[in-house]
């Protein structure tokens, strides 16, 4: 959010159409990200799914890439759910994967 405004400056969606719970439990950390060779704001997210997503704290573009992969439908009647979910290159996820 721009602090003067309200006005929202970005947004990031760690799971979508979230019919599961999975929102992020956690609060976001801080920190300074060294990229070729200049510092970024970053922000580390972790989710229920086990992912960590690194931003960019300006303008919420990834600083590790994330992935749209194809998941199951639901088997629950009248539930859509997204076809597909984001998930991080790196690092692998922090828990078990079924």
């Amino acid at each position: 959010m721009h602090t003067d405004t309200g006005e929202r400056l970005w947004h990031f969606q760690t799971v979508h159409h979230d019919l599961w719970d999975y929102d992020v439990a956690s609060p976001p950390m801080l920190f300074d990200w060294r990229k070729d060779g200049r510092t970024v704001p970053a922000v580390a997210v972790a989710s229920k799914t086990g992912h960590l997503f690194i931003l960019d704290r300006a303008t919420g573009a990834p600083l590790i890439s994330v992935e749209e992969h194809a998941v199951p439908k639901s088997d629950v009647p009248g539930e859509e759910a997204a076809s597909t979910q984001p998930f991080p290159a790196a690092p692998r996820a922090l828990a078990a994967r079924h």
